[in-house]
C-alpha cells in the first residue's frame, strides 16, 4: 500500500490527508464504524461532513467519541 499524501492547512495544527472521506455515504444512518475505521487505518484524517448529509454528522460524532 502506498503512503498517504498529506498537506497543510493554515487552520489545522497537524497535516491533513489529501484524500478526503466524504461522509455523505453515511446519510442512511447505518453503522459506518467499519468504513471509518478502514479510512483511518489507511491514513485518512480529513472528513467532509455537513448537516445536509442527514444523520452523517451525528454518526461521525458518535464514532469519534
Amino acid at each position: 500500500m502506498e503512503k498517504m499524501p498529506y498537506g497543510s492547512l493554515e487552520m489545522l495544527p497537524q497535516p491533513a490527508s489529501r484524500i478526503v472521506f466524504g461522509t455523505t455515504v453515511m446519510a442512511a444512518g447505518e453503522n459506518a464504524d467499519a468504513l471509518l475505521d478502514g479510512a483511518v487505518q489507511r491514513g485518512i484524517n480529513f472528513f467532509d461532513c455537513a448537516r445536509s448529509y442527514g444523520p452523517a454528522e451525528g454518526v461521525l460524532g458518535d464514532w469519534i467519541r
